[in-house]
């Protein structure tokens, strides 16, 4: 059976940040005229870590269910772990899931959790709807058994992402 991949895509954070990414420079631009040069970088800073943040906390988090292997890319961190040591999947009160393993340790799952809405106010269906997506990830796919261990690496790349626009920012401000 093939992979299959729940990725999140929740437009809270993309509608946030496109809107903060118009606003910032604007009032940017309009409250500081005393150096042409300066604003007009310091905005473009702005709005690339913007927008990294909401790439970052949308489409660049994901789940993969296979067969042999679970992969669970969060923000800067990649877990692969191999499908027998995966115990069961555990909701957290609504705020979010949890990968709970065999041994008890428990890898957050970056791929459902509510941003930009306070947790209270979602309610019961519209929270049970989206944790069915995810668990049925589990229950279509059966394990086969594999042995191994958690694998875990940072992601380079979306830490690089991360910080070359906070570099530009630093950078832009010593000129």
């Amino acid at each position: 059976m093939a992979t299959q991949k729940y990725r999140r895509w929740e437009a809270p954070p993309l509608l946030a940040g496109a809107l903060l990414a118009v606003g910032f420079p604007v009032a940017v631009l309009v409250n500081w005229p005393h150096q042409p040069v300066k604003p007009p970088l310091l905005a473009a800073c702005a709005v690339a870590v913007l927008l990294v943040l909401c790439y970052l906390d949308g489409p660049a988090v994901w789940v993969s269910v296979g067969p042999e292997r679970v992969t669970v890319a969060n923000w800067l961190v990649i877990h692969r772990v191999p499908r027998d040591l995966v115990d069961r999947v555990e909701e957290v009160d609504r705020l979010g899931m949890d990968l709970v393993l065999t041994d008890g340790a428990r890898i957050g799952l970056g791929a459902w959790q509510p941003s930009l809405v306070p947790a209270a106010s979602r309610s019961r269906g519209r929270s049970a709807h989206r944790s069915r997506r995810l668990m049925a990830l589990f229950a279509d796919l059966p394990a086969a058994p594999t042995g191994g261990v958690v694998r875990r690496r940072p992601r380079l790349v979306n830490i690089a992402l991360l910080a070359a626009p906070i570099v530009g920012f630093w950078i832009v401000l010593g000129l």
